[in-house]
């Protein structure tokens, strides 16, 4: 696998994937980001595959701005635009 380089897309994007567990248990969730996502996006639970494509869309041409080593490898951050 290609390593990530910054300023290039993320290698393999088009494979990016999101359990519908995190999104309704964590990230849509009260409990996890829930209040900051309803108050910037005017979204709600229900909308989280609405949201995921989104994203997984923006990100398969939006270049790497960080590359990050972690204990059990790398973490990129990409910077992009959503429209929701």
């Amino acid at each position: 696998m290609p390593a990530p380089k910054v300023g290039h897309p993320l290698p393999r994007a088009d494979e990016a994937y999101a359990a519908p567990e995190k999104w309704a248990e964590w990230i849509l969730a009260d409990r996890g980001h829930g209040r900051e996502w309803a108050r910037v996006f005017l979204v709600h639970s229900s909308d989280s595959e609405r949201i995921w494509q989104a994203i997984a869309n923006a990100v398969l041409d939006a270049p790497v701005s960080a590359v990050r080593k972690v204990a059990v490898g790398v973490t990129c951050e990409v910077r992009m635009d959503v429209t929701i």
